[in-house]
C-alpha cells in the first residue's frame, strides 16, 4: 500500500544506495563514465528484484496491509506536495555554491578524471581537494550524473529540479513527526511550520530556501526522519525498519562530512526521546532494540575513523618534510628565511585596515585545539562557548524571546509527549554544547570552527510551531475548525509583520520569489560574462562578490582566488602565493566594510606573473582605475556589454585580452 511512510522510506533507501555506489566509485578512483556503468548495472538488478517481488505478491493473493487513517495519509501527501512547490518558488542565494556546485561542474567538465580527486575550486593542475572528507559527498555526484545524461547543466539540477523533490520528502517527514507530537492539531502545526520556513528562512536553522545545499537537506530533511524511523523501530522491531535506519545513516554521510557525527547523534537523541516518551515495550527490551538501532551507525563511525587516521597521517607527513631555505614568490621576490622577516613578507604590501594599520598576516587555519580556549560568555559577541559571533547562531537577541517562550510554553502547558520531547532534546543539546564534552568532540569529530552545528539537533522552528498550536490541544479545549482557521490566520499575520520589519534576521529579506529559476543573485551575470570573454580555464581576477558564482558555471574561467574563507584551499601553492592571490582579489573589490583598499600595489606584477586574461573591478576602486593605461599597454580592452537592469552591483568594469 502506498503510504507516506513507505514513500519516505523508499526515498531515503534509494539515496542511501546511491551514496554507497558513489563512495565505492570515489574511493576506487573511478571516473564519471565508470560510475554511470555501475549505477546502470545495479539499477537493472534492482528493477528485476522489484518485479519478482511484485509478481510473488500477486500470486499469493494476500490483501495488502492497510494503515488507519487513509484520509490522513492523503492530507500528508497534499501538504508534502505544497512543500515541494514552495521549495521551487522561494530562493535564497548562498556562496557555499562556490564549493558544492564546483564539485558537480568539475566532474562534468572532466568526465575522464577520477571523481573528486582534484582541486575543484581554483583549478590547480596538481591540486587536491582541500580536505579528504569532501570525497564523501554524493549529492554533487548525483547532480553531475544527471547533467551528463540529460544535458542540463549541474546548476539547473541543483537549483531547479532537486529542491522540490527534497521539499516533498521533508514535508512527509515533518508531517509524520507532528502526528506523533501533536495528533489533534498536526495539520495546523505543519501549516505554521511551513509559514515559518517561508517567511523567516534562516532563523533557528530553518534553511528551507537553501534546499540546493546538502547541509540544509541534512539539518532540515533528515532530522525528522531519524525521529520517526527510530520510534517505529522501537515500537515494532523489524528488518525493514532497521534497514530504514541504516540507509538514513548512509544518506547523512552522503550529504557531507557533517553527517559523520550528525547521523549517530540524531539517532541517539531519537532513541532517548522515544525512551522518555514511552515508545516501545519494557525497558529491557527497549534497551536491546536501541542497541540494534545503534548498530546502524557503524557506517558513518567507520568512515569517520578512517578519515581521522588519514588526516593525522597526512599531518605527520607534512610536519616531517624539510622546508627549503628559500621560496620564490610569484611576483619575483625572494622569500626571507628568518622567522621575523618571513612573517613580515607574508603581509601583502600596502594592505591596510580601516584604521590605517597594517593587516595581520594571512595564516593557515589552526588545527583543532582545546575547546576551553574560547570564552564561555562574551558580551560583545554573544553567548557562545567558542567565541562564535551571534549571527552564526541564527538566533539574535531580539528573536530569542520567541524561541525561549516556545520552550517555556511547551514545558508548562504541552502534552506529556511534548513536554518530554522538549526536555530531553534541550538537555541533550546542552550536554553536547558545553566545554567538557566539546573538548572530546572537537578532538575526534568536529572542527572547532563549525562546532556550533551541534545546535542543528534542536529543531527550533518545530518548537515554535508546536507552541502556536497549544490552544488546539486537549489540555485547553477540543480543536474546532473555526478556532484552527482563526489561529492559523493570526500566526500568519504575525509572521508577516515580523518578516516585514526584519525582527528575526536581516538576511531573511534576501529571500527571492523566483519560481523554478537558478538560486543566484543578479551579480552572477558578471561571472558568466567574464567566462564568455576568455577561454575555459583562463586565469582571471575578479572580486569576492563575483568569484563564487563564476566557478559554478560549466567551462568557466578560473579565478586566482574565490573566497577569503577558502584560503586553506590553496595549501598546495604555499603561503606566499596564497597571500598574493588573496591580495589581488582584495585590490579589485571592496572589503566587508564596503571600502576598497587605498592601494593597487602588486596588481600589474601579479597580472603578468599569472598571465591573467580578464580583470573585473568596482568603479569605486580608484587606485585600479589609475592603472588603466598600464592595462591597455598590456593588451587589455574594456568590455562594452552592460548588465541587465536591476543587476546589483551595476558599477563593475570588465577588462580582457
Amino acid at each position: 500500500m502506498v503510504t507516506p511512510w513507505n514513500v519516505l522510506r523508499s526515498f531515503w533507501l534509494l539515496f542511501g544506495v546511491w551514496t554507497v555506489l558513489s563512495h565505492t566509485s570515489t574511493f576506487g578512483e573511478a571516473n564519471l563514465h565508470q560510475h554511470l556503468t555501475r549505477v546502470a548495472v545495479v539499477g537493472i538488478g534492482g528493477l528485476v528484484l522489484l518485479a519478482q517481488r511484485g509478481w510473488s505478491r500477486l500470486r499469493t493473493d494476500t490483501p495488502a496491509s492497510t494503515e488507519t487513517g487513509s484520509a490522513r495519509g492523503a492530507w500528508v501527501f497534499l501538504l508534502a506536495l505544497a512543500t515541494g512547490l514552495c521549495a521551487a518558488l522561494w530562493h535564497l542565494p548562498s556562496r557555499d555554491d562556490a564549493l558544492y556546485s564546483a564539485m558537480a561542474v568539475s566532474m562534468v567538465d572532466h568526465p575522464d578524471r577520477p571523481l573528486l580527486s582534484f582541486d575543484v575550486v581554483h583549478g590547480l593542475p596538481n591540486g587536491r581537494l582541500a580536505h579528504p572528507s569532501y570525497r564523501l559527498h554524493s549529492l554533487e555526484i548525483l547532480q553531475a550524473c544527471l547533467a551528463w545524461v540529460f544535458g542540463q547543466e549541474p546548476l539547473w539540477w541543483a537549483h531547479v529540479a532537486l529542491p522540490p523533490i527534497f521539499g516533498f520528502a521533508l514535508g512527509l517527514a515533518w508531517c509524520l513527526l507532528l502526528q506523533r507530537l501533536a495528533p489533534r492539531a498536526w495539520g495546523v502545526a505543519y501549516l505554521f511550520l511551513l509559514a515559518f520556513w517561508v517567511l523567516v528562512p534562516q532563523t533557528l536553522y530553518s534553511w528551507f530556501a537553501l534546499l540546493h545545499l546538502s547541509k540544509a537537506i541534512l539539518a532540515l530533511g533528515l532530522l525528522p526522519f531519524f525521529f520517526v524511523a527510530t520510534w517505529r523501530f522501537l515500537e515494532r522491531p523489524s528488518l525493514s525498519h532497521w534497514g530504514a535506519l541504516l540507509t538514513s545513516q548512509i544518506a547523512a554521510v552522503g550529504l557531507g562530512p557533517t553527517g559523520l557525527w550528525f547521523g549517530p547523534a540524531a539517532l541517539l537523541l531519537a532513541w532517548l526521546t522515544g525512551l522518555a516518551i514511552g515508545f516501545g515495550a519494557a525497558w529491557k527490551k527497549t534497551f536491546a532494540v536501541g542497541a540494534l538501532a545503534l548498530l546502524t551507525t557503524a557506517y558513518p563511525l567507520g568512515l569517520g575513523a578512517s578519515m581521522l587516521v588519514e588526516i593525522r597521517a597526512e599531518a605527520r607527513a607534512k610536519t616531517a618534510q624539510i622546508r627549503p631555505p628559500k621560496e620564490t614568490s610569484p611576483v619575483g621576490d625572494t622569500h626571507p628565511t628568518s622567522a621575523s622577516a618571513r612573517r613580515a613578507a607574508e603581509v601583502p604590501s600596502g594592505v591596510a585596515t580601516a584604521r590605517g594599520k597594517q593587516q595581520a598576516p594571512i595564516r593557515w587555519k589552526p588545527s583543532p585545539g582545546h575547546f576551553r580556549e574560547g570564552p564561555l560568555f562574551d558580551l560583545e559577541r554573544g553567548l557562545s562557548f567558542t567565541g562564535i559571533p551571534e549571527d552564526l547562531w541564527r538566533l539574535p537577541p531580539r528573536s530569542a524571546p520567541l524561541f525561549l517562550g516556545a520552550i517555556a510554553l511547551l514545558l508548562l502547558f504541552g502534552t506529556r509527549v511534548q513536554r518530554r520531547f522538549v526536555a530531553v532534546t534541550s538537555a541533550f543539546v546542552l550536554a553536547l554544547y558545553n566545554p567538557y564534552v566539546g573538548s572530546a568532540l572537537i578532538t575526534f569529530a568536529i572542527h572547532r570552527g563549525i562546532y556550533w552545528r551541534v545546535l542543528w539537533l534542536l529543531p527550533g522552528s518545530l518548537l515554535v510551531a508546536l507552541a502556536c498550536t497549544l490552544p488546539l490541544e486537549s489540555r485547553f479545549r477540543p480543536p474546532s475548525r473555526k478556532g484552527a482557521v482563526v489561529g492559523m490566520t493570526a500566526v500568519l499575520l504575525l509572521c508577516s509583520l515580523l518578516y516585514g520589519t526584519k525582527t528575526f534576521l536581516p538576511l531573511s529579506n534576501q529571500t527571492v520569489f523566483a519560481p523554478f529559476s537558478l538560486r543566484q543573485p543578479s551579480s552572477a551575470w558578471y561571472g558568466r560574462r567574464v567566462s564568455a570573454l576568455v577561454d575555459p580555464g583562463s586565469p582571471v581576477v575578479v572580486p569576492a562578490a563575483i568569484a563564487p558564482w563564476l566557478i559554478s558555471q560549466p567551462q568557466h574561467a578560473q579565478p586566482l582566488a574565490v573566497r577569503f574563507h577558502y584560503d586553506y584551499f590553496l595549501k598546495d601553492v604555499g603561503r606566499r602565493e596564497t597571500s598574493v592571490r588573496l591580495n589581488l582579489m582584495r585590490i579589485v573589490g571592496p572589503r566587508f566594510d564596503g571600502q576598497c583598499p587605498p592601494h593597487a600595489n602588486g596588481l600589474i606584477a601579479g597580472l603578468q606573473k599569472f598571465e591573467v586574461r580578464a580583470l573585473a573591478f568596482f568603479d569605486q576602486c580608484t587606485h585600479v582605475r589609475e592603472q588603466i593605461p598600464q592595462l591597455q599597454a598590456m593588451g587589455f580592452q574594456k568590455d562594452s556589454a552592460r548588465p541587465p537592469d536591476g543587476t546589483i552591483p551595476p558599477n563593475i568594469q570588465i577588462w580582457w585580452r
